[in-house]
């Protein structure tokens, strides 16, 4: 029979068993996450490779000096003969660990999921910041190997170690998945599932409370058109323009959602028709006039806006979907960038592209 480890297997299995954990199945959902890609972006992952790949070649260092600065452990490992030797023993494992993958496609890769992550607005560390837990995992295994024999300790740190990495790497991807299962992954934006949910969840507020808001419908101009002339890459950089620029213009308080294509909606609460005719105004001036390069062309962008209020046009979530969406195609009648009230019946006017008109 070959050696075992402590946990009764052969260390044949726990090798296998305890090789990094695969994410090439798990790559598509992040690069679904990865929106355009520019020159700006190569130069930060330039300025930010070095300082990265230094922090990684740390971590054993780091993971050393929690474990030697302990108290109980500190004390344990004092007593030891084998003080220095343990402590290389799991340097050495360490760096084993994750030396091999700290080469310049991994800094390259988790730059980039870093990056992705930041414009979702997650924090851009997060998928480095579960090393650092590393440490307290050791510290609260290492009363395990107080009975443990010189002779068996370095292979059951060998496992020991391996299987925290891979239990802490599994718990970082199930976070990620869970913020997808709420999310839109190209725009960051909640989904149309979460977002509906949210606007339930605020008529309840309101007809508990006799609250007032809005509920703007927002739709591409000439989507399918660009799509069909340049391709679904630069339509995906539309989009996630779009959304970035609904985020920039309006409160954190406001619920903003893509509801699938190029359909948006935004959930606006306390205020009345004229303040949400002029929020609907704001959006479609910030759009107004801009334009992205698309390869030798340039795809202008404009939006049509629907607008339902509530309690006035709906009480429920599928009354007030149906009218803010039918505004919206009033607005569309009209031509580009204009948005309409519900009920409108002048939105066709082509003098006031920009304009949310009165009825």
């Amino acid at each position: 029979m070959g050696r075992e480890t402590m946990t009764g297997k052969p260390l044949s299995e726990v090798k296998q068993s305890a090789e990094w954990l695969p994410c090439d199945e798990r790559q598509w959902h992040l690069r679904k996450a990865l929106v355009s890609w520019t020159e700006e972006d190569e130069l930060r992952m330039e300025e930010m490779g070095k300082h990265l790949k230094e922090q990684l070649s740390r971590l054993p260092g780091h993971v050393v000096e929690g474990l030697s600065s302990h108290p109980e452990i500190a004390q344990w490992i004092g007593q030891d003969a084998n003080r220095e030797r343990l402590l290389e023993t799991i340097s050495g494992l360490l760096r084993l660990l994750f030396a091999s993958r700290m080469d310049e496609s991994y800094v390259r890769e988790r730059l980039r999921i870093g990056l992705a992550c930041q414009r979702m607005g997650l924090k851009s560390d997060w998928l480095l910041s579960v090393y650092n837990e590393i440490v307290s995992a050791i510290v609260q295994s290492m009363n395990l190997l107080k009975q443990a024999t010189a002779a068996r300790t370095e292979l059951f740190l060998l496992s020991l170690m391996k299987r925290i990495v891979l239990d802490l790497s599994i718990e970082c991807y199930d976070s990620y998945f869970k913020y997808l299962a709420d999310h839109d992954p190209l725009t960051g934006l909640f989904n149309r599932r979460r977002f509906e949910e949210e606007l339930e969840r605020v008529l309840a507020y309101s007809r508990q409370y006799g609250k007032t808001g809005a509920l703007l419908f927002i739709d591409l101009d000439d989507f399918k058109r660009v799509n069909d002339t340049y391709g679904h890459t630069i339509g995906d950089q539309v989009l996630a323009f779009v959304a970035q620029s609904l985020r920039e213009n309006l409160r954190k308080s406001d619920v903003i959602g893509r509801l699938g294509g190029d359909e948006f909606a935004v959930i606006i609460q306390d205020v009345n028709a004229e303040q949400a005719r002029r929020v609907a105004e704001k959006l479609m001036g910030s759009l107004d006039g801009l334009q992205m390069a698309a390869g030798e062309g340039k795809v202008s962008i404009s939006v049509s806006v629907g607008i339902a209020l509530y309690p006035q046009h709906g009480l429920t979530k599928r009354e007030l979907l149906d009218r803010a969406d039918g505004a919206m195609y009033a607005a569309k009648r009209g031509g580009k960038g204009r948005c309409a009230l519900f009920a409108d019946e002048k939105a066709t006017d082509e003098q006031n592209p920009g304009k949310c008109l009165t009825s």
